[in-house]
Formats: structure tokens, sequence, C-alpha cells
């Protein structure tokens, strides 16, 4: 495979495949309008695959971006994009085990790739070829919402692999009406009604009640508060809400963050904070939290009724649970569907060898990980 460097962005150039390589924040920057452009045009395009997220999980990502750009010989620009990032083991160089991951994991819930329709063929030929011809030892396909992401996996040649598939993930969402009440009167059950109702009335007359959005002078203090809270639920590791705090301030910076706050006095009640896609098509709830203080008023279910409501009012279709079928998002009068998991791992010594050694050697950091992340904050 002949390599070719630099093009117009710095990017590596394959040649004879029409695949360019994005490997940094410095490559992906001017690709911005094309990438856009390629966005709007792709009917399954979701928020983690938009500019605005990748750009903003550049920096707060310690996988390498492998982020594959088709362009065909006879067009100017590129019409397909496949978002991937390399990690593996040992981290220093040279690599025993190279990976492959969809580049939104672990923070993104969901993974495809971008394709303007008429070339969605010619770009899976492309990016099959290409994958066929890297060298990677496995590939931990998560999180898929994309049926040609799995048309890609099913093109690997089965006999040069083993596939291991695990449970689909639920991920509810709600296909919006036109109006708040159209909503209550056709998506909820009657009882689930009444107690949502009666919940926002309450939690409206505590003293000095307020529903604030993002903005910049209070995102930082509901991102902070949001993550503390999550985090008497999640229990995640210093390291990963480092991650995620830096990812959500930088997405609001990219202009695909939004979110709100209830607030009685100067007492943070609940919050939802938020991706949209850019379109005003379609908004994902991607982080709810709530003080445990004012738990008897159900902050938790009433937040997400404001942020329905305003996701009506502003003109979304979609309102999305993202990741995740927990019991409480069905009592919205959800829709769902499914992501789909499977890790690829190629035959041979040094894939057989690698993936043996490689919890041994990674086991002690996990240990003390987790420990951590049992200390009290």
């Amino acid at each position: 495979m002949k390599i070719r460097s630099p093009t117009t962005y710095g990017l590596r150039v394959y040649r004879p495949m029409p695949i360019d390589v994005v490997e940094s924040a410095a490559q992906f920057e001017p690709l911005r309008d094309v990438w856009e452009s390629v966005y709007d045009s792709d009917s399954q395009a979701q928020v983690f695959a938009s500019w605005a997220w990748i750009r903003a999980y550049l920096p707060v990502t310690r996988r390498r971006p492998f982020i594959l750009c088709y362009r065909p010989a006879k067009e100017a620009s590129h019409v397909a994009f496949l978002p991937l990032a390399i990690d593996g083991f040992p981290r220093r160089r040279p690599l025993l085990n190279r990976d492959l991951y969809p580049f939104q994991h672990p923070h993104g819930d969901y993974a495809g790739l971008l394709a303007r329709p008429e070339h969605e063929d010619a770009a899976l030929q492309a990016f099959s070829a290409f994958l066929t011809d890297e060298r990677w030892d496995n590939f931990h396909a998560h999180d898929l919402c994309d049926a040609r992401m799995n048309t890609l996996l099913e093109s690997f040649s089965a006999d040069r692999l083993r596939t291991v598939t695990l449970a689909e993930t639920k991920c509810p969402y709600i296909p919006l009406p036109a109006t708040w009440e159209d909503y209550l009167r056709t998506r909820l059950h009657k009882h689930f009604r009444h107690d949502l109702r009666r919940s926002i009335r309450l939690v409206e007359t505590l003293p000095e009640f307020r529903a604030e959005l993002i903005d910049r002078d209070n995102v930082e203090l509901i991102v902070d508060l949001t993550l503390q809270y999550a985090q008497s639920r999640y229990r995640n590791s210093p390291r990963y809400r480092r991650e995620q705090r830096a990812l959500l301030l930088n997405c609001f910076q990219s202009g695909c963050l939004i979110g709100m706050g209830l607030w009685t006095g100067t007492s943070l009640l609940a919050t939802v904070i938020a991706f949209v896609d850019g379109r005003g098509r379609e908004l994902y709830a991607y982080k709810t939290a709530f003080n445990p203080a004012f738990a008897k008023y159900s902050p938790g279910t009433v937040v997400a009724g404001f942020m329905i409501r305003y996701a009506i009012e502003n003109g979304f279709k979609i309102y999305d649970f993202s990741r995740g079928g927990e019991r409480y998002k069905s009592l919205f009068g959800t829709a769902l569907r499914y992501t789909r998991h499977h890790t690829l791992t190629r035959s041979g010594a040094r894939a057989a060898i690698g993936n043996a050694i490689r919890p041994f050697v990674r086991a002690p950091g996990r240990v003390a990980e987790k420990l951590w992340s049992r200390v009290p904050t």
C-alpha cells in the first residue's frame, strides 16, 4: 500500500485506495464544512458523529484518532467518513496488540458512519478493503446504532476472525408531537400523567423556584453539580469524571450542548444535560442527576418533564433518552431502538498472545482504580 503525504489538510493518503486518514485535531479542523454537509445529507446521522461533538472529544480521548475519509476519484471533496480510534497494549509503542474502537467510545452513546446516500455502497466497499489491509488485532465495535456498520463488519472474511456478539442495549426515545398537551394526552399513561402534573406543580411552589437553561455564566456550576450528584449513583473513577467534565464543557463551546437546571433559591434540585444534532431535529438527554436532599419531590422526573416540554416548544422531533433501558424512561411513553455490540479478533499468534497477557498486566491498575472510585467524595 502506497502512502503519500502531505495533502491539503495534512492527512495521510492511501493510494490506490481513495481513503484519507485523520489522526489529529489539526487535521480534523479544516474538514468542518464538508463534514457538516455530509452529515446533513445522511438520514442516519446522529449527534455523536457530528463535527461539533467529535471536535469536542478530540482533546479528551486518550486514544489516537483514526478517522477514515472516503473521496472517490471524480469528487472534489470527501463523501463519507468512518470515525475510529486506535488503542492497544502496551500503551507505549510498539503495540503488541492493536485495537480499533468507534471514535466515540466510551463517552459517546451511539457509533456509526456518515455518507452521502448515493455513495454509501462504494464507501462501505472502500472502508472494508482498507480495514482488511490495515493491521489490527481486535475491533471493539460497540454501541452500533447504524445498520451500515453491521454491513461493514459482515464484509470481513469470517474465516480470519473470531466474533463475539454481546446483548443489545435498549435506547428509548420519544417521537414528539406538536404540543406539550398533545404529548401528555397521547404518550403517557393516565396515572403517570397525573403524577407528572402533580410533581411539577409541587416543585414550582418551592421558594424562589426557577428553571434555568445552561449558559456561559452557569455551565461550569451545573456540570460540576451534575457530575457530583451522579457520582453517588454510578461511582465512576476520577479519570472518567475528569474526561466527562472536559467533554461536556468542550461540547458547550462547540455548540452541541444544552441543558437545564431546576433551582430553589441557591439549591439545585435536578439537571438534564443534553446534546443537540445541529439540525434542530433530535435532542439527546445524556446525563440526568438530582439532589438527594429533595428526593421526595421526584426532581429527576420533573426535570425530564421540563426538558421534554422545552424540546417540543423548540420544534425538536425526537427526544432521545440515549443508551440504557432504565425503567423510569419507559414511563415517559418511549419507543425503543437498540444498539449492537461486537468484538472481532483476528486469527494468529500475535493477537492470541497479546490478548492472553494483557489482563494480567492491567489488572493491578484496574483494581486500584476501582478501590479509589469507592472513596467518598
